[in-house]
Order: C-alpha cells, then sequence, then structure tokens
C-alpha cells in the first residue's frame, strides 16, 4: 500500500518509503531490513522534522482508512451477528455447551459494538463534540465560508 503524501522538498524517494512505513505502525527495525539500511539510519531519517509530520499524516490517515473498514465489516456482519444470538435465544444451535456459551458471549461482544446502547436523555441540551486539530480547521474554513456565502 503506497502513500499518497505531498512532496516534501529535500525528501528522498527512501524518506518516503520509511514514512509510509512508520505510518503504518512499522517497527524501525524491521523497516531496515526490508530496505537493506542500518536501523539507525532509518532513526535519523525519522528524528526529520519533515519527515516526522508526514508520519503523522499519514499515520492519521492510515488509521482513519481502517477505522472505516473496520465499521463497514461491523456493520455488514451485524444481520448474521443478530440471527446468530436469535438461534441461541430460539435453542436451535447445535454442540458442545462451552463452545456455544464462548460464541454466545463473543457474539453479545459484537452486538454490543453493533448496537450500542441508547444513553438515557435528560433535560440538558448540551452536546459535546471531540475534534482533532485538524477536524476543527477544516469545519471553522466550511463554517466560515458559510457565513460568506450567507451574506453576500
Amino acid at each position: 500500500m503506497r502513500a499518497r503524501l505531498p512532496t516534501t522538498e529535500g525528501l528522498s524517494t527512501l524518506d518516503y518509503e520509511i514514512v509510509a512505513q512508520l505510518g503504518q505502525g512499522i517497527a524501525a527495525a524491521d523497516i531496515a531490513l526490508a530496505l537493506g539500511v542500518p536501523v539507525g539510519q532509518i532513526r535519523k531519517r525519522a528524528a526529520n522534522h519533515a519527515v516526522k509530520a508526514l508520519v503523522t499524516e499519514y499515520r492519521s490517515r492510515f488509521t482513519r482508512r481502517l477505522a472505516e473498514r473496520l465499521a463497514d465489516q461491523l456493520v455488514d456482519d451485524a444481520p448474521k451477528n443478530l440471527q446468530f444470538l436469535q438461534s441461541v435465544r430460539d435453542g436451535r444451535i447445535k454442540g458442545e455447551p462451552a463452545e456455544i456459551r464462548l460464541r454466545l458471549q463473543a457474539a453479545e461482544t459484537l452486538f454490543g459494538y453493533q448496537f450500542p446502547k441508547r444513553t438515557e436523555k435528560t433535560d440538558d441540551r448540551t452536546v459535546k463534540f471531540v475534534f482533532q486539530k485538524d477536524e476543527e480547521h477544516a469545519i471553522e474554513a466550511i463554517l466560515a465560508e458559510a457565513t460568506t456565502q450567507g451574506s453576500a
């Protein structure tokens, strides 16, 4: 998986290889082995401010994509999981009790992620959103643009 990263002046192809692998959480020793360079060179290049910034950006993108894929898998698997729980409830599952109990525990845990419990409503209508810095800047830009267009 290759990263689409902005060109940063002064960085080599090796630096970009290091960025892509560090961004995926690969250890410096493993990167050095894969690229055929000393571990010290990987660590030295990783200490470069431009490389650090790109690793942070890439790690954020990689993590976001991974979370989106996992969320999609949870949603796609929800009907099958619900059917299994209903089958256990209705006594249609056959097998060793210990195995069924283990599968049931896993299904219940998964179900908790797929269908989180709703919180109680309160009279306080305050809502708290937590944003990362880059998301906050994007939202501020969108609001500023909307305000500009609304007053024009």
